[in-house]
C-alpha cells in the first residue's frame, strides 16, 4: 500500500466514525426526550392528584375550624354568655386572624417582583428592594457538592 491509500482509508475510517458517532448522538437525544416527555406526563398526573388532595385537605380542614368556632361558641353560651357576645367573639377572632394573614401576605408581595434577579439583570438596584439579601461576596460560601 502506498502513503496515498494509507491517507485515503484513514479518512474512509475517520469519516465512518464521525457518521457513527453523530447518528449515537441522535439516538441518545432522542432517548432523553422520550424519557422527558414520560416524566412531564406522570408529572401532570402526580399534580393533578396533588391538587385533589389539597382541595380534600382544605375542606377537611375549614370544617374543623367551623367546629372549633362552634365549640367556642357553645361554650361561652353554657358559660352564661348571651348568642350575641358568642357570636361578637368568634367574628372579631376570626377577623383578627384575617388581618394578621392579610398583613403577612402583603409583606411577602415584594418578592414576587424578584428583586434580586431584576437588579442581577437590570445592574441597578430595584426601587421596591426595600429588604436586599447581603451580597453573593458577602455570604458564607457554602460548600460546593
Amino acid at each position: 500500500m502506498t502513503s496515498d491509500d494509507d491517507a485515503a482509508a484513514a479518512e474512509g475510517s475517520l469519516h465512518g466514525r464521525l457518521r457513527g458517532l453523530i447518528s449515537a448522538l441522535g439516538g441518545m437525544v432522542g432517548d432523553r426526550v422520550l424519557l422527558l416527555s414520560l416524566e412531564l406526563r406522570l408529572a401532570g398526573r402526580a399534580l393533578g392528584t396533588i391538587v385533589a388532595l389539597g382541595v380534600g385537605a382544605a375542606v377537611a380542614a375549614l370544617t374543623a375550624w367551623l367546629g372549633l368556632w362552634l365549640a367556642l361558641g357553645a361554650w361561652i353560651v353554657d358559660s352564661g354568655g348571651s348568642h350575641a357576645v358568642a357570636a361578637l367573639v368568634v367574628i372579631v377572632a376570626n377577623g383578627v386572624l384575617a388581618a394578621l394573614c392579610l398583613v403577612k401576605a402583603r409583606g411577602l408581595l415584594k418578592l414576587l417582583t424578584l428583586p434580586a434577579t431584576l437588579r442581577t439583570l437590570t445592574g441597578a438596584a430595584h426601587e421596591r428592594d426595600v429588604d436586599a439579601a447581603p451580597p453573593l461576596a458577602a455570604r458564607p460560601e457554602a460548600p460546593v457538592p
